[in-house]
């Protein structure tokens, strides 16, 4: 088994190992620099390790798709650190950051927020 960590499966960003301190230091965990999501505790560097590094078998087909659509939207989400807040006023509003987008569904707003960004980014 490799000590090598791999990035965080739901951001991509940096692992980082840490192990307690006395009387805690057979305490182990993994934790993303980025977005903050941790493994449990572990009696043990290595195994703290192996599970950070395992994956889940990744979806083939539609669940495929869907899943790399999500995770662009969780990226889009935890990188602009943006503010999300749904409001009313007869159809459904969302508020991004500052601007305010409306759709059908929560992914619709989002779509249009992430192609709207894109925009002002190119």
């Amino acid at each position: 088994m490799s000590d090598e960590l791999k990035p965080c499966p739901f951001c991509g960003g940096s692992a980082i190992h840490t192990q307690g301190l006395e009387p805690f230091s057979d305490n182990h965990f993994i934790d993303c620099a980025v977005c903050g999501v941790s493994t449990k505790i572990f009696n043990s560097a290595r195994s703290a390790i192996a599970a950070w590094n395992h994956r889940a078998i990744p979806p083939t087909g539609d669940a495929a798709g869907k899943d790399s659509v999500d995770a662009e939207r969780y990226r889009f989400l935890r990188t602009t650190a943006i503010r999300v807040q749904a409001k009313t006023h007869g159809h459904p509003h969302w508020l991004f950051g500052g601007f305010e987008m409306r759709g059908a569904t929560f992914d619709d707003a989002l779509d249009a927020a992430i192609a709207s960004l894109t925009k002002t980014q190119s």
